[in-house]
């Protein structure tokens, strides 16, 4: 399992794109659960809650970055959606990272901050029946099964919002949601031809077959025009071209309009004309989608997050520290809401929003002082927003404190700042205290964790010691696609001494 890029625009819908070969696709029966052990909720399967529920069975690992991110949005989904009929099950694999023990802890310790129901596949079948069936290697990855039992949509789960409304209600035209995935796979064939060819002779090929793929779009328009995910499937047709760049505000024009009072649709536009930096036009087009969303429903917390990310965009900081202040008042009492609005933050360009952060991670963890995660990402805001070193040491400290027994978390902030060139070296005491202790927990049989340390000594300079441990970690690696990695790694280690 791959490690997907963090969720800062994630909002975006993720059409499925089929692989070739792929065996289950949109509008597929949905295949039955293999599942060993229920570490949360009642056990179900699809069989029961056909013609009943909605199931949205998520692919996570503890180890994952952006899965543990979207944790919290998965339980407001489930809170939200529950009276009608809405079932989210997180699935796990084991992993040489990821086993039974150590995930069982880490659903213990998330409490009611993980509302759903969560299994572990330990053999993954039901991974291999859904993921490696779908040509899915990255994860999180979302698939929602409608009543029918069908397989309706496929994605990141953070996108989840804009399709479940419209699941639930009966009105998600599963089958123009299969064509349109067709349609964007042979979209991406238009962008990315095998073949180049010279200039003016590719472009005259790929704009004949632009228009061919746009009249299909507009045909399952006209059969769903309210599917919001067909509307961003034609504005990917335009936007992957400069020539075709002022068609494509042409068609965010009439899909805003489209979508009025719809805040779902409305905040996955905004998202998609934010994700790809297409300019000024398109972001005053992103604002003006999510102000729509937000007067549907005035205290949406991701239209929220995907307004201050279009007012960014635009460089607008007068209205960002109005409406952040406002935002953090309609939070209050909401960790995990005010967390997420202090990652969101952080994540944008520049560090300038350092201080809004810091007041929102900063109220998250008045709200629930024992969260080591909560202070971990203060430590980051802190540091990256270039604030005084010996204050960022002293909550690096108080992470280590809070997290002393959790050695997912301990891996992960020391990776995570031996990965940061900068960071790395200012608070590499931090990194290899964090790293040591992870590995004293693990008892030196995590060959991740001792990666981590072997890095986290090098950087200290103990070359020969780090060598060894790499070596160690190789010996350990179960996996056969990462030993082979770790293997090159190693013999590169060993003839420059650096990883």
């Amino acid at each position: 399992m791959k490690r997907t890029s963090g969720p800062v625009f994630a909002l975006a819908v993720c059409l499925f794109a089929p692989l070739a070969g792929a065996d289950l696709t949109i509008g597929d029966a949905a295949p039955r659960f293999q599942l060993d052990t229920w570490l949360k909720g009642e056990a179900v399967d699809v069989p029961m809650l056909q013609g009943r529920g909605v199931l949205v069975l998520e692919f996570w690992a503890t180890w994952c970055g952006p899965c543990r991110a979207s944790i919290p949005h998965l339980t407001r989904l489930q809170t939200q959606y529950a009276a009608q009929g809405l079932v989210i099950v997180g699935v796990t694999k084991q992993d040489d990272r990821n086993k039974l023990d150590a995930v069982r802890s880490f659903v213990q310790r998330q409490g009611d901050q993980m509302a759903y129901a969560v299994a572990f596949d330990k053999d993954g079948r039901t991974y291999d029946a859904y993921m490696r069936a779908a040509g899915q290697d990255g994860i999180p990855t979302a698939f929602v099964v409608d009543r029918s039992g069908r397989v309706a949509w496929i994605g990141s789960p953070f996108a989840l919002d804009a399709v479940l409304p419209a699941v639930l209600a009966g009105t998600y035209d599963v089958d123009t949601a299969r064509q349109a995935a067709v349609l964007r796979t042979q979209l991406l064939q238009i962008a990315n031809p095998r073949a180049p060819q010279s200039g003016s002779e590719r472009r005259k090929v790929d704009e004949e077959k632009l228009a061919a793929q746009v009249a299909e779009i507009d045909k399952l328009l006209e059969r769903s025009p309210k599917q919001v995910d067909t509307w961003e499937l034609k504005l990917l047709a335009y936007l992957q071209y400069e020539s075709t760049r002022e068609t494509a505000l042409g068609v965010a024009e009439k899909a805003i309009a489209q979508f009025q009072g719809d805040a779902t649709s409305l905040q996955s536009l905004a998202t998609t004309l934010l994700r790809g930096n297409y300019g000024a036009s398109f972001n005053k087009l992103a604002t003006r989608a999510a102000q729509d969303a937000l007067k549907v429903n005035p205290n949406d917390y991701s239209a929220s997050l995907v307004y201050i990310q279009a007012l960014a965009a635009q460089r607008n900081d007068t209205e960002i520290a109005r409406f952040g202040a406002k935002l953090l008042k309609t939070l209050a009492g909401r960790p995990p809401d005010l967390h997420g609005f202090a990652t969101t933050l952080a994540g944008l360009a520049g560090g300038q929003y350092t201080d809004l952060a810091l007041r929102a991670v900063n109220d998250a963890i008045k709200a629930r002082p024992t969260d080591a995660g909560y202070v971990q990402s203060k430590f980051f805001i802190m540091a990256r927003g270039a604030k005084e070193p010996r204050d960022v040491r002293a909550v690096g400290r108080e992470f280590l404190n809070k997290a002393q027994t959790d050695p997912v978390s301990l891996n992960a902030f020391a990776s995570e700042l031996l990965a940061d060139p900068l960071l790395g070296d200012r608070y590499k005491e931090l990194a290899l205290e964090a790293a040591q202790r992870c590995h004293e927990l693990s008892g030196g049989t995590n060959w991740e964790y001792v990666l981590t340390l072997a890095v986290a000594k090098l950087r200290h300079g103990a070359t020969a010691e780090a060598l060894e441990m790499f070596k160690k970690a190789v010996e350990l690696c179960q996996d056969e696609e990462q030993k082979k990695a770790l293997e090159a790694r190693a013999q590169e280690f060993e003839k420059d001494k650096q990883p």
